[in-house]
Parts: C-alpha cells; structure tokens; sequence
C-alpha cells in the first residue's frame, strides 16, 4: 500500500497521499465527501499514474507466479533460471 500511495502521488506534480485515497476513494464510489482537489490532479492521479501503478503490480505478480512454478517444477526452492538455462531468453543455451 504504501509503495502505491508512492507511485500515485510522487512525479512533476506532487499530490498529497491523503489526496491521493481521496480521489481513489471517489472515483470508487465510497467517498460521499465533497472534492478538495483539483480536476487536474484527479486526471494525472487516474488517467496517467494509475496505470502505471497497476501494470508494475501485474508485472510483479507475474514474476512472483513463474519464479513459484519454476521452484514447483524443479522441486527446489532454491531454484533460479540458470538452472536451466532460460535465463538469457534462448531455448537452446547450454546450461
């Protein structure tokens, strides 16, 4: 959570965390408040850091996925790609 405050409230224009949840919280619906925030703000907080935030948490859980299904095959949890020999993205690298 607080890595995803960071990425949506750190940039060229910095918004505020309590901000931040208050225009996330609004544009969920669960906020009934009335917005102390600029329109500007709500767009660069949803339209251009949200994204980015969301696609790095996709990326991360991906690479969390494969690293356990690499070490569930293996059936060591100690494994690393270059076990293998997939660590530079080739099918036939020796290992």
């Amino acid at each position: 959570m607080v890595s995803a405050t960071a990425g949506l409230a750190i940039g060229s224009v910095g918004v505020p965390p309590g901000q931040v949840w208050g225009i996330v919280t609004h544009a969920l619906g669960a906020d009934w408040g009335e917005p102390d925030w600029s329109r500007a703000r709500e767009t660069i907080v949803l339209d251009v850091r949200a994204p980015r935030v969301l696609l790095g948490a996709v990326a991360g859980a991906g690479l969390a996925v494969v690293g356990t299904a690499l070490q569930a095959l293996i059936r060591n949890p100690l494994a690393e790609p270059y076990l293998l020999g997939v660590s530079s993205g080739h099918p036939w690298a020796p290992s």
